[in-house]
């Protein structure tokens, strides 16, 4: 019994081994002090190439430049600016590439091209303005290689420095990489277009600061592993075509900072499973799901607002999967719903489906604000999810809609401190059960996927750096430009 007991404890022990053996690598990856730098300086039709070591070696044709390298603690510092020129690195070690002020336009292949498994750290340097741009049709890469980016990775991307970097990807995506990626504070990254994905990734990715800003064609932030964020700033738009997601993972952390996603698709989608622990989610879908889990969904705590498309998409859907709220503040509308798990869930929820008039508006039992919410469009048949630690068992609420408001802020139409009146009453209700349902609820569901207009809009109507800082004026839908 011992014997099995220990066959069977021996692939577990191993993966914990492997798992810290990686977690040690990467932490000393990230802390090594480069002792050996290579300047690669582009300036008019001539590179200038410093001084290279033993095991180092530069050639050049044209303006681009290959390197490889057989040295430990390597540091590659790429300046000046290329009207036709590219950067490829072969490494049997883990690097760094600093980004000090260069501008790279590759017209045949990706202007940054990492052919090493190594862990690669992006140095954008502080104050630096850098900008990578690949040609609309690639050449040929030699036999064994790949390259489908603007900035391609063979391994591990780790992205530092507080200078900003601009990509634009008009082969397929602007940054892809086979490893994990990983954007620490500070960093300010902007993808203005891509003709696939703008972030696409094999392994995890992890957002631990900065800012990130993708605008895309097709999907915005894609891994084919997890993703988590922990802090930062995050916009994402992919609205151009359908099938355009704005971010698409396995499994999706939320523990901090400020995301807003907006898509043609579905804003939001997991395959297995979505955590809200913190932070800021809003998710705006042309003409799906503002929020797809394909598995379960867990808010514990956060700001969500999310903004399904018409009846059957819905703000929030899990397919009948667990749907657990213990926390924060979500506002979800749509044609539908999925309905929170009541067994599971220990935060009251309503779910209201009905007629509105331009906003919603709960107030409790001493008229206090409960809720405030402007949807950023018109529904044909309506349904808000809702739920707050605001929301008591066993207590009384009335529901307004139109009305006038003034003063507070807001948060793509989420309105806090704010003064509330001139409503017309839809409905008094009783938090009398986990989820409270008033009104004529609608459920959407897979059956009707895809039923999407027939004359889609080319942009949303809005602009999502510039909501409404007060309901618009009469007859005139919440965000229309």
């Amino acid at each position: 019994m011992k014997k099995i007991l220990l066959v069977a404890l021996i692939p577990v022990l191993l993966s914990m081994l492997s798992c810290r053996h990686k977690q040690t690598k990467d932490a000393r990856t990230e802390n090594q002090t480069s002792k050996i730098t290579v300047l690669i300086e582009y300036a008019d039709s001539t590179v200038k190439v410093s001084e290279q070591a033993f095991g180092i070696r530069v050639t050049r044709v044209g303006m681009h430049v290959v390197a490889v390298s057989r040295r430990k603690n390597v540091e590659f510092i790429l300046r000046g600016k290329a009207a036709e020129g590219s950067f490829k690195l072969y490494s049997d070690y883990s690097f760094a590439l600093r980004l000090d002020g260069v501008e790279l336009f590759n017209p045949e292949g990706s202007a940054i091209n990492i052919q090493s498994p190594q862990h690669a750290l992006i140095l954008v340097s502080p104050g630096s303005e850098n900008l990578l741009r690949d040609g609309s049709l690639y050449a040929i890469p030699p036999e064994g290689e790949q390259m489908n980016a603007c900035l391609y990775s063979e391994g591990n991307l780790i992205f530092y420095g507080s200078g900003s970097l601009l990509l634009k990807g008009n082969y397929k995506h602007a940054i892809y990489c086979r490893g994990y990626l990983k954007i620490n504070d500070n960093c300010d990254i902007r993808i203005s277009e891509a003709k696939k994905d703008g972030i696409h990734t094999l392994g995890d990715v992890f957002i631990e600061g900065g800012q990130l800003n993708i605008n895309v064609a097709d999907d915005g932030l894609k891994s084919a592993s997890n993703i988590l964020i922990n802090k930062g700033n995050i916009v994402i738009r992919a609205l151009k075509k359908d099938g355009s997601e704005g971010l698409e993972c396995n499994r999706l952390t939320v523990n901090g900072g400020q995301m807003s996603v907006l898509a043609y698709d579905d804003a939001i989608n997991t395959a297995r499973e979505l955590i809200i622990n913190g932070g800021s989610v809003f998710c705006y879908s042309l003409y799906n799901d503002g929020i797809d889990s394909n598995g379960s969904i867990q808010i514990n705590g956060g700001l969500v607002v999310s903004s399904g498309s018409q009846m059957p998409e819905e703000g929030i859907d899990c397919d009948r999967n667990a749907f657990v709220i213990t926390g924060g503040t979500v506002v979800a509308c749509g044609g539908g719903t999925s309905v929170p798990t009541v067994r599971l869930s220990t935060q009251p929820s309503l779910i209201y489906s009905g007629d509105f008039e331009q906003s919603i508006h709960i107030c409790g039992p001493g008229c206090e604000d409960v809720l405030t919410y402007f949807p950023q469009r018109n529904y044909h048949r309506f349904t808000l999810l809702f739920s707050s630690p605001a929301l008591k068992l066993g207590s009384d609420y009335r529901l307004y809609s139109g009305g006038q408001l003034s003063g507070g802020t807001q948060q793509h139409g989420y309105y806090t401190g704010s003064t509330y009146r001139n409503g017309v009453k839809k409905a008094d209700f009783t938090a009398s059960t986990m989820v409270t349902m008033i009104g004529e609820f609608h459920m959407g569901g897979p059956i009707h996927r895809g039923a999407f207009p027939i004359n889609p809009p080319e942009e949303p109507p809005f602009d999502p750096a510039d909501f409404p800082q007060y309901p618009p004026a009469e007859n005139q839908a919440p965000g229309e430009l």
